[in-house]
């Protein structure tokens, strides 16, 4: 399998899906996995017709099953677990700061390093009957991609650590309730990927301009006081305001007319 096998990009306007494409091993991470997602994000991150990016497994059985134990078994160096860290942290502190709605798309059961990444998505669908669970103490190790930070500031620090402690497996309607999952989509796979689809549409269907900078304005709130954030939103409201879509959408709202929203 070539490096770039393992990581597919496929873009179908206003949607980018980036797959984990190891269904032999169940989608798990290795290096070239994560050299491969960071290729695709650049290549997303270019295209301005894609309104909406979407991360999800290959196959029906797996999400992701977290990190390829087998290759990273194979560390020698100490240094080397925490290089392999550092480079999907960073990956995945690319996928925070998209400015676009990023979903994760759970085809499957979500394990270890696939919760983590999980954890990076804006929103999360998942096909009904699929599972989460944190098995990273099962397995003798801490959260090695940020989960621990991002599952506190998602469902509290009681919540956090009961999940990251036990290893539990989490069954689609208590991660509904937790938060970590915000729909479930009955069905196969082919209706999850209806479901994307219709959700693509539907955020595509507004002024690209706006959807970036509402977006920004989430994400940007988590690392500044509340007052500073309150503030920053009036840049985004500015610029946005004298934008040409904004005086698009007023005009068409007059002519009783759908917007031509063109992200200028």
């Amino acid at each position: 399998m070539k490096t770039d096998d393992k990581v597919l990009c496929r873009i179908t306007p206003p949607l980018a899906q980036i797959v984990f494409n190891r269904p032999e091993v169940g989608n798990a991470i290795d290096s070239d996995s994560i050299r491969g997602l960071d290729r695709a994000l650049t290549q997303v991150t270019g295209d301005r017709t894609i309104h909406c990016l979407a991360l999800t497994g290959s196959g029906n059985r797996l999400f992701v099953s977290g990190g390829d134990l087998k290759e990273f078994d194979q560390f020698q160096d100490p240094e080397e677990p925490r290089q392999m860290s550092l480079a999907m942290k960073r990956v995945l502190a690319r996928i925070d700061a998209l400015d676009i709605p990023v979903v994760g798309a759970m085809n499957g059961d979500a394990y270890g390093g696939g919760c983590e990444i999980l954890l990076a998505c804006d929103y999360v669908i998942a096909r009904e009957g699929t599972r989460l669970a944190f098995r990273q103490t099962a397995m003798g190790l801490s959260t090695g991609w940020g989960a621990a930070t991002r599952l506190t500031r998602r469902v509290g620090r009681p919540q956090a650590i009961r999940i990251l402690t036990t290893a539990a497996t989490l069954e689609m309607n208590e991660a509904l309730e937790l938060g970590l999952v915000q729909e479930i989509v009955p069905g196969t796979n082919e209706d999850l990927q209806g479901r994307l689809k219709a959700l693509s549409e539907q955020i595509a269907s507004n002024a690209p301009l706006a959807i970036r900078a509402c977006k920004r304005a989430v994400v940007q709130s988590e690392s500044m006081t509340l007052s500073d954030s309150i503030f920053a939103e009036t840049d985004l409201f500015t610029i946005t305001w004298n934008s040409r879509d904004h005086q698009e959408a007023v005009r068409a709202f007059f002519d009783k007319r759908s917007p031509d929203f063109r992200g200028e």
